[in-house]
């Protein structure tokens, strides 16, 4: 189980394995399976079909090295990330107990959920893109 020790800013967040996902194109992912991640002691559980497109990083940014999406931690911090967006922080049923996520704690969890798994400073890269650009996706499932 991955996990990092909680402290009143640094979420705390296991899982037992990583994500499966699976992509038709190489912006729309699906998860394959039900997945299950614990955040401060919140079960949040992302359903088999969830659909994320695993970090909105422009394409033409690809060719970057480290910036494909499934350079940005595989799936577990975008995952995350795409589903409590979709749901504007909104983590109830299926998370027990129900709690309501704000923009900047959701976009925390992205970033220390890229720490957690190794990568290196672009991850601050991504996690200041949504800090300034997400605000529109926010908004539109508000």
């Amino acid at each position: 189980m991955r996990q990092r020790n909680e402290s009143a800013d640094y979420p705390h967040i296991a899982y037992l394995a990583d994500p499966t996902v699976k992509g038709k194109r190489r912006w729309a992912w699906t998860v394959c399976d039900p997945w299950t991640a614990r955040l401060n002691g919140y079960v949040l559980h992302i359903p088999a079909g969830f659909r994320t497109d695993l970090a909105s990083i422009p394409r033409v940014l690809w060719i970057i090295p480290g910036f494909a999406p499934m350079e940005l931690g595989g799936g577990a911090p975008p995952i995350v990330h795409d589903f409590l967006y979709q749901h504007g922080g909104l983590c109830a049923r299926p998370c027990l107990p129900p709690r309501l996520f704000t923009r900047r704690q959701v976009d925390s969890i992205f970033l220390h959920l890229m720490q957690d798994i190794g990568v290196g400073s672009r991850r601050f890269v991504a996690w200041w893109a949504v800090r300034a650009f997400g605000w529109f996706a926010w908004r539109k499932a508000k």
